[in-house]
């Protein structure tokens, strides 16, 4: 971990960012023990206020359960409580978990460009930014070991399949899902190289939509994980 805070401090003065940054918002030792699952948002927001530099969580913690957003409590922010939801609804497949809370905890996620910013129109360097995020991901993912990536931009899930496609994957079936938003969808593509299974998946940005826990809107969400989940979490790794 000390080499990936060394190089993400050398690209932060390189490419001169003002606000800070942060990696993970897990702690360091999913990066390689891990659920087999990963979330990789686009990067940190904040402004001043927030500049910090933030390699992971302290050890068996996670930011979407054990810290306070934005004055609003531990784990009540709409985006924690989105990506709660997620996991919730995970963890009912998942046969090694049966405790939503562990699941989060021993889950890889991070921020795939680490550098701070208001909102991304105002990343600093932004083809830097990325370039360097894909660079920094690259070797990173594959020896994580996964079989669930899940963003919620499309940037983020353009980057992380060109990644695996690098590494020898081969892309196989695409779904497309409704979310009960009108004309916003989700979608996942399958991966495979050898014996390994991948699914990476591209969510609304949750911190705009909120797809989980709407009255009515159920069905979408549950047709949705039983698809992604029969893909990337019945597989020989967990059974």
């Amino acid at each position: 971990m000390k080499d990936i805070f060394q190089n993400i401090e050398a690209k932060y003065k390189d490419l001169n960012h003002q606000l800070g940054w942060r990696f993970l918002t897990t702690y360091s030792e999913t990066l390689k023990k891990n659920s087999g699952i990963a979330l990789l948002t686009l990067n940190p927001g904040g402004d001043e206020a927030h500049k910090s530099s933030i390699l992971c969580t302290p050890e068996n913690q996670n930011s979407y359960l054990h810290e306070d957003w934005r004055g609003k409590g531990n784990g009540n922010d709409p985006l924690q409580v989105q990506v709660q939801h997620l996991f919730k609804e995970l963890t009912k497949h998942h046969p090694k978990y049966k405790k939503v809370d562990q699941l989060m905890i021993e889950s890889l996620m991070g921020y795939f460009i680490p550098f701070r910013s208001p909102d991304i129109k105002r990343l600093i360097a932004p083809e830097a930014s990325r370039k360097f995020a894909v660079e920094l991901w690259s070797s990173l993912l594959i020896t994580a070991n996964l079989s669930l990536v899940i963003c919620i931009d499309h940037q983020t899930f353009r980057d992380v399949k060109s990644i695996y496609l690098g590494y020898g994957f081969k892309l196989q079936d695409e779904q497309v899902y409704e979310t009960g938003w009108g004309k916003i969808k989700a979608e996942s593509v399958k991966a495979s190289k050898d014996t390994q299974v991948l699914v990476i998946v591209r969510l609304p940005h949750l911190s705009r939509f909120k797809i989980f826990g709407r009255p009515g809107k159920e069905k979408f969400m549950d047709t949705m994980i039983r698809g992604i989940a029969s893909d990337a979490l019945q597989t020989k790794k967990f059974v």
